[in-house]
């Protein structure tokens, strides 16, 4: 396209400068991609850039689509194709006007001559100091390493600066330095983690186990959710190291292994021993036994705890314990409100048999007084019957006539009342009120 005439095609000069623009792009993809092979990761954060460009050119595409849309149409002159790209024309400019200049003849200057004939020798220095470099070796302090020579492990290096092979001849595979680990042991590898604790979940680190409880004279198994942490670490020493480099799982030889054990010291035990205080022994002989069996399989692993973190039925037989703990509180709360009535039903009756007991001893005390006032009153009238005789008797009697007197209607019956002014009594029993009759009675009634 470059070779091109404008007048063969008019579009073929911005046709080339629109590929050129897409090429920085695709460059740095390829390089990229290259970097990532050869384990350079942290190039991939560089992958956006060549969108970000690609992205530009559209946007200056669509630009000069609207550009165009408001320049005047001219029917004597070419029309200009539309696409391109600025920054691949201003680099074609400016190397053509640096060619334009006078006094500059890039083609038959000596320096430049000079420069493509060491070019090649130079380039081939630069890649064999590379590749003497790459020999090289530098170990972070959290990390070691084992070389390999030929293929083969030949030493662990420890962190700092080291001097091997060239690669591919000798190279230097990383390991770990002391960093601790936590593993679950039924938490496969695929299992996601979940930071829920609730008791009544089931969680993947659980493992299940038949441990023997029991109950009377009878001896019985039961299921038991058990939560049990490994805490290890690669070992220090170089034989374990070493050891390391020959396993390709070894947290699951660790998890294998430590199942076993635990799986036969469990069935082993009582339950209502693992509840008391021999847990800690317990977790100090699985830990014994799981590291003899590490070090007799060569995993290079240092099992530092085994961590028994909870010890409870299983997951589904918490929501019937649950009932149970409910029933056992409504129990509870049923038994505290009886308690209370029968409290309050006591408080009542005492209250109640102290205001009858004092309202008895006060109308016991008012008829004692009574009658006390009776006595002295009869002992009176008895001394004033005896000192005045027929005259106190009279005068008593007198005097209770008057009481008897004093709220009726007495009528006075006297032979020397008028007959046409006398009253009538009607002694029958369903009489009306005697009234005074309209005319005198006969004399016969």
């Amino acid at each position: 396209l470059s070779q091109t005439a404008p007048d063969e095609w008019p579009e073929a000069q911005p046709l080339a400068d629109l590929l050129r623009g897409i090429l920085p792009a695709l460059l740095l993809s390829s390089l990229i991609a290259l970097a990532a092979l050869a384990g350079h990761g942290w190039t991939v954060a560089a992958l956006p850039l060549g969108g970000a460009w690609i992205a530009l050119l559209c946007a200056e595409q669509l630009l000069r689509c609207l550009l165009r849309a408001f320049q005047p149409y001219r029917r004597e002159q070419q029309q200009h194709p539309v696409f391109g790209c600025l920054a691949a024309a201003a680099l074609r400019g400016g190397w053509r006007a640096g060619q334009a200049l006078p006094g500059i003849q890039l083609r038959q200057s000596w320096a430049m001559r000079y420069m493509a004939s060491a070019a090649p020798r130079l380039l081939a220095a630069l890649a064999a100091l590379a590749w003497l470099l790459s020999s090289v070796n530098a170990i972070a302090v959290d990390q070691r390493g084992i070389y390999e020579r030929f293929g083969q492990a030949a030493a662990v290096w420890q962190p700092g600066l080291h001097l091997g092979l060239p690669w591919p001849l000798g190279r230097l595979r990383l390991i770990e330095n002391g960093a601790i680990h936590q593993m679950g042991l039924g938490l496969s590898p695929q299992a996601a983690a979940d930071p829920d604790r609730l008791w009544d979940g089931s969680h993947s680190a659980e493992t299940m186990q038949l441990i023997a409880s029991g109950q009377g004279e009878r001896q019985t198994t039961q299921l038991m959710a058990l939560d049990v942490r490994l805490v290890y670490r690669l070992g220090l020493s170089d034989s374990a190291a070493l050891d390391s480099y020959r396993q390709t799982d070894a947290p699951g030889l660790l998890r294998d292994i430590a199942g076993q054990i635990i799986l036969h010291a469990f069935a082993a035990r009582q339950l209502d021993a693992l509840l008391g205080t021999e847990l800690a022994g317990v977790s100090r002989q699985l830990r014994g036994q799981i590291q003899s069996r590490l070090d007799t399989a060569d995993s290079g692993l240092e099992l530092l705890a085994v961590v028994i973190q909870s010890i409870h039925p299983p997951a589904a037989a918490a929501n019937a314990y649950h009932n149970v703990q409910a029933a056992q509180i409504l129990a509870q709360a049923n038994v505290a409100l009886e308690r209370g009535q029968a409290v309050r039903a006591l408080s009542a009756a005492r209250q109640q048999a102290s205001q009858a007991r004092d309202e008895a001893s006060a109308a016991a005390a008012e008829k004692l007084a009574a009658a006390q006032a009776a006595a002295i009153g009869f002992a009176a009238d008895r001394q004033a019957a005896q000192a005045g005789g027929q005259a106190f008797l009279l005068e008593r009697y007198l005097h209770r006539l008057r009481l008897g007197m004093a709220g009726a209607s007495p009528i006075i019956i006297d032979h020397r009342i008028d007959a046409a002014g006398m009253p009538a009594l009607d002694l029958r029993p369903n009489a009306h009120p005697a009234d005074p009759p309209l005319t005198a009675p006969d004399s016969r009634h």
